[in-house]
């Protein structure tokens, strides 16, 4: 059972890390030996895979905002999942749209306006869109237009 302790601590000290260095959230791509058939949970076992990350995050504070195995996985004795973590104390902010002050161009940095499916740096004349919900803010995703209007697209 000491072995186990050991593994515990190791857990909490790098959640505890990685929830002080972000500034609201933390999102975790890993195998999750809770969700995993018996298995791969066996398997698991047997490689010294992490357990337990959820209820240690939610012990320190930390709300589970998202928690579940990932659609697809390679290898279903591997099966990857997602935990999302949003810090204590930090505001619940719902939909794209009521994000927009606090996105900006990644080029620029000017304020971006928000559109049904695209952010919009009126400034510039540079869009980027929104898939599925997930703004695509990175340069490379730009795309020029230059007459673009938010009130045009809505």
């Amino acid at each position: 059972m000491e072995v186990k302790a050991a593994v515990d601590s190791k857990e909490e000290e790098a959640l505890r890390e990685c929830l002080r260095v972000a500034r609201k959230a933390v999102v975790l791509v890993e195998p999750i030996y809770e969700l995993a058939s018996a298995e791969a949970q066996a398997r698991m076992r047997h490689h010294g895979y992490v357990e337990g990350l959820r209820e240690t995050a939610e012990r320190l504070g930390a709300e589970v905002i998202d928690y579940r195995l990932l659609d697809y996985a390679p290898n279903s004795l591997n099966p990857s999942g997602v935990l999302c973590l949003r810090k204590a104390g930090i505001p619940v902010i719902t939909g794209v749209e009521s994000r927009v002050d606090i996105w900006r161009c990644p080029m620029t940095g000017v304020e971006l306006e928000t559109g049904s499916e695209f952010f919009y740096a009126s400034e510039v004349g540079l869009a980027y869109p929104v898939l599925r919900g997930i703004p695509m803010l990175r340069a490379e995703h730009g795309i020029v237009a230059s007459k673009l209007s938010v009130a045009i697209v809505e």
